[in-house]
């Protein structure tokens, strides 16, 4: 009660028919991710478990796979890693990092943050 549900009974025919004849569930985006490479595959499983419903994320799953005719598979593996490296494993993000070639940039994600050296900053010594 309260939840997300999906009754077959309630589905349009052509819907019915259309899952049938694709049969897109998880496990189709994982075995295909699978044959990509572990990095995609990490991805994906992530997608998957980005949302309460499954069903709600097999379009970023299909947009992510999908991307493999559009640039080689090399830069999506490297783009995968990327993302799971940041913690951003989503359909956006691989899209744009490729779009604008940031996997091509042969450096590291900075993630850490430091102050730089400046005769108008203190040292913690000040504060003793």
């Amino acid at each position: 009660k309260g939840a997300y549900t999906t009754n077959p009974l309630h589905m349009p025919p052509k819907d019915i028919a259309y899952n049938e004849t694709k049969g897109h569930t998880g496990g189709y985006y994982l075995s295909r991710a699978k044959r990509m490479g572990v990095e995609v595959l990490s991805v994906i499983e992530q997608v998957l478990q980005s949302k309460i419903i499954e069903q709600q994320t097999y379009n970023s799953c299909m947009g992510i796979l999908n991307m493999v005719p559009k640039y080689p598979l090399s830069r999506l593996i490297k783009t995968c890693q990327m993302a799971l490296q940041a913690s951003a494993c989503n359909y956006l993000f691989i899209k744009n990092t490729l779009m604008n070639n940031r996997d091509l940039k042969d450096h590291q994600l900075q993630l850490t943050f430091s102050i730089p050296t400046h005769e108008n900053l203190r040292g913690k010594e000040a504060y003793i």
